[in-house]
């Protein structure tokens, strides 16, 4: 059997597919992270408290976590917020920042570079979990793809009730997939609130 030869052309060419496969696992490992603590943090600041900006401030406490409070103007600027509006730029222990935003009605968490899958995975076993633990019901009332100037946008709705308490919420996820260029791959999660009568 002959000894195989290789181009210094061809072994470079290989090297950078060996190293293209490693950043492409290593962005895919970091974009689940990132996926995963925003749909945990989702679940423990917006889910858990209803919204309350006196309860998130205790989790934020109680955890340790990196909180920057924003000014009206930071609110407004980064978060598009109006005058009342509460937020915060949150970062996990594991390095992930999101982009909390709290109105009277509406609890919001924001993350870039996150995987479609992951956030909604990690989010559904939550909620699941979260439902027997926090005594509400949760049902599942939309799934859906569109396509937008940043790539594909996926929908995915929930429908919240604690009858205990006369609360409901819907709950949306919004994943953009980026167009692989300017728009990173992206999550908005909702918590909007009301109160039954």
């Amino acid at each position: 059997m002959g000894v195989m030869r290789i181009s210094r052309t061809a072994a470079a060419l290989f090297a950078a597919l060996c190293l293209g496969a490693a950043d492409t696992r290593a962005q895919s490992d970091a974009a689940r992270t990132i996926s995963e603590d925003a749909a945990i943090l989702f679940g423990e600041l917006c889910v858990t408290t209803r919204g309350d900006a006196k309860r998130i401030d205790e989790i934020i406490t109680k955890q340790r976590l990196q909180a920057l409070p924003l000014s009206e103007d930071g609110v407004r600027d980064l978060l598009e917020g109006k005058p009342g509006d509460l937020g915060w730029i949150v970062r996990t222990d594991r390095g992930t920042g999101l982009q909390l935003h709290l109105t009277p009605t509406m609890c919001n968490m924001r993350a870039m570079d996150t995987d479609d899958a992951a956030v909604n995975q990690v989010l559904a076993a939550l909620l699941e979990g979260l439902a027997v633990a926090e005594n509400f019901k949760v049902e599942k009332v939309m799934d859906e793809r569109r396509p937008t100037n940043g790539g594909e946008e996926r929908l995915v709705g929930y429908r919240l009730t604690w009858q205990a308490v006369n609360w409901s919420a819907n709950l949306g996820i919004s994943h953009i997939a980026g167009d692989g260029k300017d728009i990173p791959p992206q999550v908005s999660i909702t918590l909007a609130l009301r109160q039954s009568t």
